[in-house]
């Protein structure tokens, strides 16, 4: 019973966490820019944690600027496991937004991979041992669009 109810009010943190900073989606632009490269990684704090953003290159303007990729720093309690998950944008009639997710230690090494092909979604489940660590959210086939990838982290009680 006490999973359950961890689960619903998880679940109801998600839904209500999706636009960030109170950010009406309609009128939406990627306010975890510049994440880019590790030193630039958006410090995700509470879990679970919801994140809506888009691979566009400077998601500010209109047209594409160039390569884009997203990281972001998260540590999770020592006996819990993290489960990522990154829903990929849904293709269009000529696109699939083939997306990845990696997950690397506070010393930059890789230590999971989800690189499911075309636009299916991602997930990794790791126990970060408290340790801060690093999420990359990147395009494996260099498509890009200002449609929103949705990234949610839940904690998994171990104990």
């Amino acid at each position: 019973m006490k999973k359950l109810v961890v689960g619903m009010l998880s679940a109801l943190v998600l839904t209500l966490a999706v636009a960030p900073h109170g950010v009406n989606a309609a009128n939406y632009q990627d306010g975890y820019e510049n994440n880019d490269k590790f030193a630039d990684a958006y410090p995700i704090g509470q879990k679970p944690f919801a994140i809506l953003a888009s691979l566009w290159g400077d998601p500010t303007t209109s047209t594409k600027s160039g390569w884009d990729e997203d990281f972001y720093e998260v540590t999770s309690s020592s006996q819990n496991e993290l489960e990522i998950t990154l829903q990929v944008p849904k293709n269009s009639a000529t696109v699939t937004y083939d997306y990845d997710l990696e997950l690397y230690d506070a010393n930059f090494n890789l230590v999971a991979s989800s690189k499911n092909s075309g636009n299916k979604d991602e997930k990794i489940v790791r126990n970060l041992q408290g340790k801060k660590h690093y999420i990359r959210v990147y395009s494996y086939n260099d498509s890009y669009t200002t449609s929103k990838y949705i990234l949610t982290g839940l904690e998994r009680f171990l104990g």
